[in-house]
């Protein structure tokens, strides 16, 4: 089921896994003064940020997982490698990281976000044993998630969470879970 963020709201005892690009969102592009590579839109950061802080305020439980360290660093790493070329050279990624003072950048960004991450969320625990790793290719297959949101998906499966808050509009493709979300295109806006 598909819910409107900004026409719902959060209930106490209710757990919401939250995808990586919410997390994105609040905790790295909304301190950004500048812009950035594929700026988001104003809903993204002011809708999800909200609905978060309302469903703090009710006390209702919101998760992440390990893999949305691996996906959020990916994501910012590469934004500070895009907004780099902007004011240098061409550089490929992996040159990039070589250099000491951005690598030092890129942590630094990362370490912020996943600790405001850790601060309001808890990280959900699984063992990702081979069985795991094959109900997660049974949501990739039956869907039009991504490896990390097929993940999620089956991370949410082992913990009993049926909600998650995402912008991501391949995320309807998913059966059997309500989508909190502000995207227009998936509220057929």
């Amino acid at each position: 089921m598909i819910k409107d963020i900004c026409e719902v709201e959060p209930q106490e005892g209710e757990s919401y896994f939250v995808d990586t690009n919410v997390w994105f969102w609040m905790t790295y592009v909304s301190s950004k003064d500048m812009s950035i590579p594929n700026n988001p839109e104003e809903y993204q950061v002011r809708d999800y940020s909200n609905f978060i802080e309302k469903a703090l305020g009710v006390r209702a439980k919101l998760y992440h997982c390990a893999l949305t360290l691996a996906e959020l660093t990916n994501i910012i790493e590469n934004t500070e490698w895009k907004l780099y070329k902007q004011y240098n050279k061409d550089i490929s990624r992996k040159r990039f990281r070589s250099i000491r003072q951005e690598r030092k950048a890129v942590v630094k960004e990362v370490d912020i976000a996943w600790g405001a991450i850790n601060s309001i969320s808890k990280c959900l625990n699984v063992n990702l044993d081979s069985r795991f790793t094959m109900e997660s290719h049974k949501i990739y297959t039956g869907s039009l998630l991504d490896s990390y949101d097929s993940f999620f998906a089956q991370f949410m499966n082992e913990n009993g969470i049926q909600n998650i808050i995402t912008d991501d509009s391949d995320f309807k493709t998913l059966s059997g879970k309500n989508i909190f979300t502000s995207n227009p295109r998936v509220l057929g806006r």
